[in-house]
């Protein structure tokens, strides 16, 4: 736990050295469970945090008026998403999706991305059940769960 929250601190304050501009942190959560899904939807793997402690981290900033989210798993950053549209959805049946979407350089070319945040408003409109990463042409998705938010 006090490693993954040096990695927290450390990824913070790189962000806000590299762009000491003018930046706000819109949403910081942690997650314990990971899934490897199927296009289907179908559980390919299921990893679950086996201590307990955080698997990784959800941060969704603003720098210099351009969006961005970073995932981390681990001590390890997955994506570092540069988001160019926003659609939030409407509230059907005790549920709402927002998407982003943007793209990360891989390889020397722009890979397009979907994150999705997947609320149960009957439960909390804040915080999501759970958020989905969709790589364009992947075989899969990457889901996770056990969210909570960092203050």
């Amino acid at each position: 736990m006090k490693k993954f929250f040096l990695l927290l601190v450390i990824t913070l304050s790189c962000v806000s050295n590299l762009f000491a501009q003018d930046y706000q942190v819109n949403q910081k959560f942690v997650f314990h469970e990971c899934l490897v899904l199927n296009r289907d939807f179908s559980i390919k793997e299921k990893i679950p945090s086996e201590s307990g402690d955080p698997m990784g981290l959800y941060i969704f900033t603003e720098i210099e008026d351009k969006k961005y989210i970073v995932v981390t798993l681990g001590q390890e950053t997955m994506y570092e998403i540069q988001v160019v549209n926003t659609v939030n959805g409407e509230v059907e049946n005790g549920s709402k999706i927002d998407m982003y979407q943007g793209g990360i350089h891989f390889q020397e070319s722009i890979v397009v991305i979907n994150v999705f945040l997947e609320f149960d408003t009957t439960k909390n409109t804040e915080i999501p059940e759970a958020i989905t990463i969709d790589v364009n042409n992947s075989p899969t998705f990457i889901q996770f769960k056990g969210i909570v938010p960092l203050s």
